[in-house]
């Protein structure tokens, strides 16, 4: 199953009139050699139809323009003209949260006013992938203006990028005939088979029947009342992360926690509790007042809250003065220490967190085991659990949800969980980031990783769901169906996008994918039901488990309830006051 379909729209073939200016195998005038935060070189490469290709490793992330490979172009272009970009791109090694290696390829000037022709991010998994690029020259450029740009920072990766040939042809060649790299994904096709079974799936597991039962001051039956029940609150918990200062600190509005409340049901922080901010190291925009004043916000509006995250146990995400330059530190230190912190989270935010991320990215992030031993793992949920009796637990990791079914990150996933719950930790949440990268599994291949990972026995929570495109539509479309497929999934419990400013902007207004996000969750999925009672004084509606705010009206009286509705929930009796 492959991750991502690569379509080449309209013909495969050049069309004529075109002049290529950059043959495949011509890898003179690339910068190799050492780069701000990584390394440049030419490197042989076989099976392919090119011989060389240019290999990027990236040392940390940092910006796009700390790994960054130039070539300039000894070619001058003019007004009106159209170029194509052809190339091949792999993946060697990568530590993003897709699994992918990423990288922005640009045909563009390196001085005011950055003209860029092409500019496209681009996710490459381990075997070759071609992409063929398209731009339009808006403006004269002299020789050697234009450069190729391979920037690769933003993540710490190996990537190889090779066969590039430039194509230039002229305005009298239609732009649009030109054969460019659409992204897209298996089971987008508005009639694919797929959308039939998960609307069956949503439709025996997501919704149920609203029982009501309307009676008088004394209990007497009340037929031809007018019943209004309408959902306020899913069961299901569509989420997202944001600042404790976006709720309760300097950059918070009315506004934007109004507009949150109108998409969202549940939330998380990027950053306020996570380690070394709680121990107050990265300054004063994250204090325990602001983090507590948005808990309270997010319980006073009857929000979940999941709390990321107790232990984050690599290194690079612990506090000063626990660093590995202040050891060595042996088995018992390290217990004390990432205890006494798990103390520390939960005494604090009490019942204010209904889950947490009790660890993170285990598979990279495995150094306090390296000391403790792989069962301090157990230790750490079991003691969370007995300091936050009321939350549920989770065991958080990425790379999962755009890898292969059979994959080596969803593998030691499976085996963590499995001996985390062999240790008898109280695992309660199978956690899974969903960053997407560019390359987005199909919605039958994500049934597959959920089916599979329900054979752990415990619900599944998508954490952290982002995904990288310059495509609105794609974004819409995908989001759309990444929605519908978890949604539909019986083991899933809720989804979290990782930042609002993927659903809406600044001014509130929704991105394409907020459309998406919307019409389903508030639209879509949503209940508004109406109805009478009969001569038993009974009603009953369909509707999506959840919250719902009831109206019963009689002849001038009125009477109005919240209920939950669910799965094992009593049928709702209600009384109207006396006439």
């Amino acid at each position: 199953m492959i991750l991502a379909a690569l379509a080449l729209a309209s013909a495969q073939s050049m069309p004529a009139g075109g002049a290529q200016l950059i043959r495949p195998n011509d890898v003179s005038g690339y910068e190799t050699g050492a780069l701000a935060k990584g390394e440049a070189k030419i490197v042989a490469v076989g099976q392919m139809p090119f011989s060389q290709a240019v290999e990027v490793t990236v040392r940390e992330k940092g910006m796009m323009w700390d790994a960054e490979v130039g070539r300039a172009l000894p070619f001058a272009f003019q007004a009106g003209e159209s170029i194509l970009m052809r190339f091949f791109a792999r993946k060697i090694a990568s530590r993003d949260e897709s699994r992918q290696a990423l990288a922005h390829i640009q045909i563009a000037q390196r001085q005011a006013p950055w003209a860029a022709p092409i500019a496209r991010p681009i996710a490459v998994n381990e075997a070759w992938q071609e992409f063929r690029l398209t731009g339009r020259i808006t403006q004269a450029h002299p020789d050697g203006d234009l450069f190729i740009k391979l920037s690769c920072g933003e993540v710490a990766q190996t990537i190889q990028i090779g066969g590039i040939e430039l194509w230039r042809f002229p305005a009298s060649v239609p732009f649009e005939s030109l054969p460019a790299t659409r992204i897209t994904y298996e089971g987008r096709d508005p009639e694919a088979e797929w959308r039939t079974e998960a609307n069956l799936r949503i439709a025996d597991h997501r919704l149920g029947m609203l029982h009501v039962r309307v009676v008088d001051h004394l209990g007497q039956p009340v037929p031809d009342a007018a019943v209004n029940a309408k959902l306020t609150r899913h069961e299901f918990e569509f989420g997202s992360a944001v600042t404790a200062s976006q709720i309760a600190g300097p950059d918070s509005t009315d506004a934007f926690r109004s507009r949150f409340k109108s998409l969202f049901n549940a939330g998380t922080f990027f950053n306020d509790l996570k380690w070394p901010a709680w121990e107050g190291q990265w300054g004063e925009t994250f204090s325990w007042p602001q983090t507590e004043a948005a808990l309270r916000w997010f319980q006073d509006n009857g929000l979940a809250f999941r709390g990321h995250v107790m232990i984050w146990p690599g290194w690079s995400n612990l506090p000063e003065p626990f660093k590995p330059e202040n050891g060595p530190w042996t088995p018992d230190q390290v217990r004390a220490m990432t205890m006494a912190h798990i103390d520390s989270l939960a005494g604090r935010t009490g019942s204010l967190v209904t889950e947490w991320d009790v660890m993170n990215e285990p598979r990279d992030n495995h150094d306090l085991m390296d000391i403790a031993g792989p069962e301090i793992m157990a230790e750490w949920f079991k003691r969370a659990k007995a300091r936050a009796p009321h939350a549920r637990l989770a065991l958080n990791d990425y790379g999962i949800l755009n890898q292969r079914v059979d994959g080596e990150t969803i593998e030691h996933y499976e085996a963590t969980a499995r001996r985390l719950i062999a240790d008898g930790a109280p695992l309660d949440v199978l956690g899974l980031q969903g960053h997407m990268g560019t390359g987005y599994s199909s919605p039958d291949r994500l049934m597959q990783i959920l089916d599979r990972l329900t054979e752990l026995g415990r619900p599944i929570r998508i954490t952290e769901y982002t995904l990288r495109s310059d495509d609105g539509a794609l974004e819409e479309d995908y989001t759309r169906d990444f929605l519908t497929i978890m949604f539909s999934h019986p083991n899933v419990i809720g989804v979290q996008t990782w930042g609002t400013e993927g659903i809406f902007g600044a001014d509130g207004a929704l991105t394409t994918r907020g459309r998406a996000w919307s019409d389903l969750v508030t639209k879509a999925w949503s209940s508004n039901i109406f109805g009478d009672t009969d001569q038993s004084g009974a009603w009953s509606g369909l509707s999506y488990w959840g919250r719902h705010r009831v109206e019963v009206s009689y002849r001038g009286r009125t009477a109005t309830v919240e209920h939950d509705l669910r799965r094992s929930g009593p049928d709702l009796i209600i009384r109207l006051p006396a006439p």
